[in-house]
């Protein structure tokens, strides 16, 4: 009796655990699908691939990294701004535009 008693407790706890780390095939499946349409989504940068992230986990591969930012951003060209400063002009006595030589070339 007193053996039944030892193994019992962890027997029991055992089986308890078990099904809480295996996954179901229903909800594998489930999780699949929703994986793939959060990959198509517009919104994929802003809420992320939940789905994805919980299959990883199920299945133990490691997360995948996020995108760096700007890695497909195409370099800017510089624009060649006529006007690169709106300051006052003690000349004129006004506020004026001037270009990057520091002309003054329109004033208001």
């Amino acid at each position: 009796m007193k053996t039944m008693h030892r193994y019992f407790v962890p027997i029991l706890l055992l089986s308890i655990s078990l099904p809480a780390f295996s996954a179901d095939p229903h909800e594998i499946d489930r999780l699949q699908r929703q994986c793939e349409n959060e990959k198509g989504s517009l919104l994929r940068d802003r809420r992320g691939t939940p789905s994805c992230d919980q299959l990883d986990r199920i299945f133990k591969r490691p997360m995948a990294l996020p995108p760096a930012e700007n890695s497909t951003a195409q370099p800017k060209k510089e624009e060649v701004e006529p006007f690169t400063e709106y300051r006052w002009n003690g000349m004129y006595q006004k506020n004026c535009l001037h270009d990057k030589d520091g002309n003054a070339s329109t004033c208001f």
